[in-house]
């Protein structure tokens, strides 16, 4: 087999404004160039939205694959076209092809940087590949802040002198901008109270987010509150579940306080961006990692108390995965496999097998794909499909029976 490597950069277009919310990337397609290579190899053109910033994506991005046969004369016929995840997302995949065409798009949404390899090879023999590089990053920026602002409640005392210190940071993209109060300014501790500032930050390919950070002012000497114990977590801690807090009790030195309760939720200790109600549904971002609530009391005149529970470790959900096959003559047999997980994408690979050996593969679009596969034994059979996982998603497999015509 002769094999062509199509020359493939990542896809970058520098310069795009930004505002809040999150910009969207544009969705028109790249004008691909013409194809180099043995006149015999497949035609393999991969094209990419425009990106807003050097190959990165504020959201998931379909890779649009168009392939032909080859230009010569008969032109040849496509018989594999098949892509590769590598790096943030992992997996393969094939598309349809028919005759001397085929393609179709390929979806990206894991959080990161993703190599996508695309073979196509043709009735001759004939192999071409192309290799493309996707960023998503569908994170917001978040704001450090230092000192005694960085604390869970910040707490001063009326006409306590202390400054501001903080960063804005970014996972993926990095901060565009970030502006809030002047670094090393006074805090205002000129009266008694709640205050707030505001911090506005923005990455490079639009994700943006208001932080507004709360302090009290108390007087000279404020007496100080407590909890009566650890907040209580209830709930399942599997994504796509739900975690709810209860607060304990609030005192003060001689006895109980009815003061304001906050809640913020943590990932591995630190805060989730907008996780601020008494519950807390787990998304695919937690998988893996351990979730805390800390609790905050507030009252006029005292010192604020915050709590923290205990944290639990957050295990990925696993899908419902069901799989119907129909024959349709002459050794081809379609498998229909759904996959479903209330409230989540099971965008994923699906690979089909009959007695250990893969005979099928594609992936997961809307909960649904469809895997044809062609010169199968005519008579009955068990196929294997398995569902090799997801975002927040364990791998899960069913098989199915039926007979080949």
């Amino acid at each position: 087999m002769r094999k062509t490597v199509l020359a493939a950069a990542v896809l970058a277009v520098t310069g795009a404004s930004l505002a809040l919310p999150a910009t969207v990337a544009s969705a028109d397609q790249a004008r691909p160039a013409a194809p180099t290579g043995d006149a015999a190899a497949p035609i393999l053109l991969v094209t990419l939205p425009t990106s807003p910033w050097e190959g990165w994506y504020a959201e998931s991005v379909d890779v649009h694959v168009t392939a032909g046969g080859g230009i010569a004369v008969p032109p040849p016929t496509i018989t594999s076209l098949t892509y590769r995840l590598t790096g943030a997302a992992s997996g393969t995949g094939s598309l349809p092809f028919s005759g001397v065409t085929g393609g179709g798009d390929i979806h990206v949404s894991t959080p990161g940087l993703t190599q996508v390899t695309v073979t196509a090879v043709n009735s001759r023999g004939e192999e071409s590949e192309v290799t493309k590089t996707v960023g998503v990053d569908g994170q917001i920026p978040r704001v450090i802040f230092q000192g005694k602002m960085g604390t869970e409640q910040p707490v001063f005392e009326l006409g306590e002198e202390d400054y501001f210190h903080y960063a804005c940071a970014d996972d993926f993209t990095g901060v565009k901008t970030c502006e809030g109060p002047a670094q090393g300014s006074r805090i205002d501790t000129t009266s008694l109270g709640s205050h707030e500032v505001d911090v506005v930050a923005v990455d490079n390919v639009g994700n943006g987010a208001l932080i507004i950070r709360r302090y009290d002012v108390v007087p000279v000497g404020a007496k100080d509150l407590r909890f009566d114990g650890a907040p209580i977590v209830a709930g399942t801690a599997v994504v796509g579940q739900r975690l709810t807090a209860t607060a304990p009790a609030v005192h003060g030195p001689s006895g109980p306080v009815a003061a304001t309760v906050g809640y913020v939720w943590k990932r591995d200790g630190a805060p989730i961006p907008g996780a601020t109600a008494a519950s807390y549904g787990l998304g695919p971002a937690d998988a893996g990692h351990s979730v805390s609530v800390t609790v905050t009391g507030a009252a006029s005149g005292y010192r604020s108390a915050e709590a923290s529970s205990p944290a639990v470790a957050v295990v990925p959900a696993r899908p419902a995965v069901t799989a119907s096959m129909k024959a349709k003559g002459k050794g081809r047999v379609a498998i229909t496999a759904q996959v479903v997980a209330a409230g989540l994408d099971t965008t994923g690979p699906v690979t089909v097998t009959r007695g250990g050996k893969v005979v099928g593969r594609g992936v997961v679009h809307d909960g649904k794909v469809v895997v044809t596969l062609k010169k199968q034994p005519r008579k009955k059979v068990t196929y294997v499909v398995s569902y090799g996982g997801g975002a927040g998603l364990t791998p899960a497999q069913v098989k199915v029976r039926g007979k080949v015509r």
